[in-house]
Parts: C-alpha cells; sequence; structure tokens
C-alpha cells in the first residue's frame, strides 16, 4: 500500500508533465478578449481595435494582423469521483479505483496550477462527500487526501445522484469532469440538463473484463454492488458482445448529448493518454 504522501507527490510529477505540454492548460475560459495571456494571430477585420495590430508581424506576411487574447478569467473546475463498490475491482493488478482516484488528482493538480477554484464530489449511490470550490495549495491538499482515502461504499452506482446534485449547485459554465466506470444507466435525462449547464467531460474507466470476458466454461460470480451470485457460461459468445453492445450505446449517449468522453484502461500510458486525448479536444 502506497501511502497517501507518496501518491500526491507522484501526482505532482504526473501534472507537470502535462501542463509543460500545454493541453489542459489552465483550463480557462474559451471566451476571447484584451486579457494578459496572448492568444494567437490572426487576420485583420473591420471593427478591430487598431490597437492590436501586430506592425512586425503584418509587415512579415504583407497583410494586416492583429494579437487575440485570451481572456483572463478563471473556471471553476469540479471533479465527480465514483467511489461506489464496482469501483474497487481489478482483474489485474490495479485494481479500477486507483486509476481513477490518480485521474481525480491529475486533474485537480492541473486545475490549482491554473488558478482556477476547484471542488469535489465523491458518491455511489448518493452524494458521499462535497468540497466546495475554493483555490489554494491548502485546499487543493485537502482534496487530493480524499481523493486517495476515499473508501469503497458497498452501495450501487448512480450517476443520475451525481448529476442530479451537479445540476442544483447550478455552477454555469463549470468543468465537471465525471469519473466513473458509468456501470448503471438510466441517466440521459439528468446527464442532457447538466451538459447544457456546465462543460462535462465524462472519463470511463473499464476493466478488460467488463469489456471481453474470457471463455473459461462456467464460473461462479459476484456482483460487487448487489452481492447477487450467478453461474455463468462463459463460453458463449453473447457475453462479450452485450458488454461491448453497451459500450458503444453510452458512448452514443454522450456524444448525443456533446459530451466528451475519454476511455482509459490499466495497460496504458495514463499521462500520455490524457496529453492525446487534450490535444483532441483543444483542436
Amino acid at each position: 500500500m502506497i501511502p497517501v504522501t507518496e501518491k500526491i507527490k507522484h501526482i505532482e510529477l504526473l501534472t507537470k508533465r502535462l501542463m509543460h505540454a500545454n493541453l489542459l492548460g489552465h483550463t480557462r475560459s474559451l471566451v476571447k478578449g484584451s486579457g494578459l495571456e496572448f492568444d494567437q494571430l490572426r487576420d485583420y477585420q473591420i471593427g478591430d481595435d487598431v490597437r492590436a495590430l501586430d506592425w512586425n508581424s503584418s509587415a512579415r506576411m504583407n497583410k494586416l494582423l492583429v494579437k487575440q487574447f485570451n481572456d483572463e478569467r478563471h473556471r471553476t473546475v469540479i471533479i465527480a469521483l465514483d467511489i461506489s463498490a464496482s469501483c474497487f475491482y481489478g482483474s489485474q493488478k490495479t485494481l479500477k479505483n486507483d486509476l481513477l482516484a490518480y485521474v481525480a488528482g491529475i486533474i485537480g493538480y492541473a486545475g490549482y496550477l491554473g488558478k482556477d477554484e476547484v471542488g469535489l464530489l465523491l458518491f455511489s449511490d448518493t452524494v458521499e462527500c462535497y468540497v466546495p470550490p475554493r483555490k489554494g495549495r491548502a485546499h487543493i491538499q485537502i482534496l487530493l487526501e480524499k481523493i486517495f482515502s476515499a473508501q469503497k461504499k458497498d452501495s450501487t452506482t448512480s450517476i443520475s445522484i451525481a448529476l442530479d446534485y451537479l445540476i442544483q449547485l447550478r455552477k454555469k459554465n463549470a468543468m465537471v469532469f465525471l469519473i466513473s466506470d458509468f456501470i448503471g444507466d438510466g441517466f440521459e435525462q439528468k446527464l442532457s440538463m447538466c451538459a447544457q449547464l456546465c462543460d462535462v467531460i465524462a472519463i470511463r474507466m473499464l476493466d478488460s473484463y467488463e469489456q471481453d470476458f474470457p471463455s473459461l466454461g462456467f464460473i461462479t460470480v459476484q456482483d460487487t454492488e448487489t452481492k447477487q451470485v450467478h453461474v455463468i457460461d462463459t463460453r458463449s459468445q453473447n457475453i462479450s458482445d452485450i458488454l461491448k453492445e453497451r459500450v458503444i450505446a453510452q458512448t452514443k449517449l454522450f456524444n448525443k448529448h456533446r459530451v466528451s468522453i475519454l476511455d482509459i484502461s490499466a495497460h496504458e500510458q495514463l499521462i500520455d493518454h490524457l496529453i492525446h486525448f487534450f490535444k483532441i479536444r483543444n483542436r
């Protein structure tokens, strides 16, 4: 068992690498304004402030170019982390909750480095803990400790409960990272409402056996959330087909409501996968 303090140190190193790639990049508002942070050069348009003209670049390119800046307003970042029983499973040496916690920690620390307000919501089939968004190192230290010390809840997964709580917070334009295995359904209505209010990013972590179950003959399995025991014939191709169809249908649901979706697994380099995801998203 790795101490929480060591995990936090590791998070700091991983996040600085991600920030160095200038991808998660302060999670600032995409509204363009006259702030202090330079964004890009673009062609002059009628009505632009002539004081924004970059004369040196204009002379080199033989056309009028203006400097465009990012609005310096910071965003509110809320991390909604699933700690229900199904997240504490792993067919390999790494449990799903370990990886989910690392993702939550990286996002939280990136928000701190970007001087954003960062909040935390821990949920299962109810809201287990909510820490309102704030800035500062002391605050992010508290969040990281809560993330890495969260205990398994012997309960089912309710995405709707988490989404409903986020909706009631009324944090308009907040960036919400919904981190879960998403083993559950019936949350489309709440997802639609939350996506209209916030910028929602779904981060889904599934074990390899939850996507393509191996053929092992008859085996006895227990549902980690309901505790029900079943005997199943794993030689049937229907099991893997059902698992794959569920993931595809869920992805379509996220796309329908314009929710970005990132799939992660224990077999991939976590930080590289995050860098690739935010590269695509920033485009």
